[in-house]
């Protein structure tokens, strides 16, 4: 759920409570302004999330939190959707399609972090790549919030653009966020928000209509960081990928795989980067008859015919998304440019350059 991602990542800016200087900010301070402050928070809040023009998401959200316990109630497009954590597991459940799944993960809930956690990891994603500086003291969801810009330093090889934030000055909850993501503004804005609110331990159990059976995906879900050595054990011989290199350096393997109605779905997705920052992603599975391209006519719009390696290809592009997509032997292959300003003509180069893993 995009609202847990924002949040998460953008409910931790920096609380700066009693610095007096919020021109220049470093780390360290920051961190040591949220050693003083509480850990845990307790509120119910209402607000409202926009993604933007391009992905057309907009929704209203009424969220329950007990520290590390929560409820989410979110309604989009006529459609509803419950989420609950009660610290142990966490329960979804979708009220049109009346499927409902649980999961049990310890990693899962590793991710649940406090304020002070939250800031730690927000100050490590921004705080070589943009400038943060206070822009004023304003009042949201009737609370007294510190609204700070973080301005990229190089918009071209940011990931985020700018960024507004508006955080509660005493309880450190982002109240409202605007951010800047391939040219669309993403905002999420609380309308409501109460503190001081009893908060029930019905609220971190869903009742559900008869009927409805909640199905446990802890275990259909295996995720793992491999060695190119791993991947002809994992998906078998004859796998080929672009060799590492200082334009298109490996980053990281990971092997994923997932059971679903008695089979198993796994691939191979390969990250490669440019001086540290995402280049592409290389995924690599079992051969997809959807790369079909036998029927011309029945291509979108957005998607045009290539050739690379002697196969056809299709490369799609769609707002912000590009992918190059193959079928080669026994596998399926696709590359999602995750660098707006990839050419391809420059992967299709790279992609004539794989070879098979020995």
């Amino acid at each position: 759920m995009k609202k847990g991602i924002v949040l998460a990542i953008l409910a931790c800016l920096l609380v700066l409570v009693g610095c007096s200087n919020f021109d220049s900010l470093k780390p360290d301070e920051v961190i040591a302004n949220a050693i003083e402050q509480e850990e845990n928070v307790t509120y119910y809040g209402e607000l409202e999330m926009d993604l933007g023009e391009e992905l057309e998401f907009i929704s209203n959200i009424k969220e329950w939190r007990d520290n590390e316990r929560s409820r989410i109630e979110l309604e989009t497009e006529g459609e509803q959707f419950t989420v609950v954590n009660d610290g142990t597991s966490l329960v979804m459940y979708d009220e049109k399609s009346g499927e409902a799944m649980s999961i049990t993960d310890e990693e899962l809930f590793e991710l649940n972090l406090n304020p002070k956690e939250q800031i730690g990891m927000y100050l490590d994603m921004i705080v070589d790549t943009h400038d943060v500086k206070k822009v004023d003291e304003e009042k949201v969801a009737g609370r007294k919030a510190i609204h700070l810009r973080a301005t990229a330093k190089d918009e071209e090889t940011s990931l985020f653009g700018s960024q507004d934030i508006w955080i509660d000055k005493e309880k450190w909850v982002v109240l409202k966020l605007e951010m800047e993501i391939d040219g669309s503004i993403a905002k999420t804005e609380y309308k409501k928000i109460d503190f001081d609110v009893e908060i029930t331990d019905d609220l971190f159990a869903i009742d559900l209509p008869d009927g409805v059976e909640v199905e446990d995906i802890s275990d259909s879900y295996h995720e793992e960081a491999v060695t190119l050595e791993d991947i002809p054990e994992k998906l078998g011989a004859g796998v080929v990928y672009i060799p590492d290199d200082a334009a298109h350096e490996i980053d990281e393997i990971i092997y994923s795989s997932m059971e679903m109605d008695g089979e198993v779905m796994d691939d191979i997705t390969i990250e490669y980067v440019e001086d540290g920052l995402p280049l592409i992603s290389l995924m690599i599975g079992p051969f997809d008859d959807m790369f079909d391209l036998s029927d011309e006519d029945s291509l979108g719009d957005e998607v045009t015919k290539e050739q690379v390696r002697g196969y056809d290809a299709s490369y799609v592009e769609f707002d912000s998304f590009r992918s190059l997509n193959w079928n080669e032997e026994d596998f399926s292959y696709t590359i999602i440019f995750n660098d707006e300003d990839v050419s391809l003509d420059a992967v299709k180069q790279w992609v004539e350059e794989m070879v098979e893993i020995d």
